[in-house]
């Protein structure tokens, strides 16, 4: 059996052209072990689909950089990142903050016993949730402020039309 060589270059060309996770996938699944143990590759792999962690090297999958760039194109790349990492709690608040309130649930799905129960961790949770619920809040008030302008605004024109029909 005769032996390709795929330089990275090349390897980073195929890549940028999949513009499908599962084509990425695929072409991923059959690219030698030492490109799939390339930051640069991988970043480029994950940028088109988070889910194309899942084929990195196990030391990629413990580099903060690139697990978060997975997470943030796809949040169930988190399943991929190392035990380790997830174990890390400055790593799992980042990926909270960077991913904001509505990720937490499944970041808490793949983040440790420890990391769950810590301190700090569950504060930060509080606050996201809490800042976002404020968030929501304003904006329905923004919301009824507007809908009540424009029903005194009809009201308005309404008496201004009645007004002139009677006259």
């Amino acid at each position: 059996m005769r032996r390709i060589f795929l330089s990275l270059e090349k390897a980073m060309q195929i890549v940028s052209r999949c513009g499908d996770g599962l084509i990425l996938d695929g072409v991923l699944k059959g690219f030698p072990k030492r490109l799939l143990d390339n930051k640069l590759l991988m970043l480029l792999a994950v940028d088109i689909d988070g889910r194309a962690l899942s084929n990195a090297s196990e030391r990629l999958k413990n580099d903060k950089e690139l697990a978060m760039a997975a997470a943030e194109n796809f949040w169930g790349a988190l399943q991929f990142v190392s035990e380790e990492l997830m174990s890390d709690k400055e790593f799992t608040m980042d990926l909270m903050r960077r991913l904001g309130p509505d990720a937490i649930n499944i970041i808490f799905v793949y983040a440790s016993k420890e990391v769950k129960n810590d301190k700090d961790v569950l504060a930060l949770k509080e606050e996201l949730i809490n800042k976002k619920h404020n968030e929501v809040s304003a904006k329905d008030e923004q919301k009824a402020v507007k809908e009540e302008k424009q029903a005194e605004s009809k009201e308005s024109q309404t008496a201004e039309d009645d007004e002139i029909e009677r006259n």
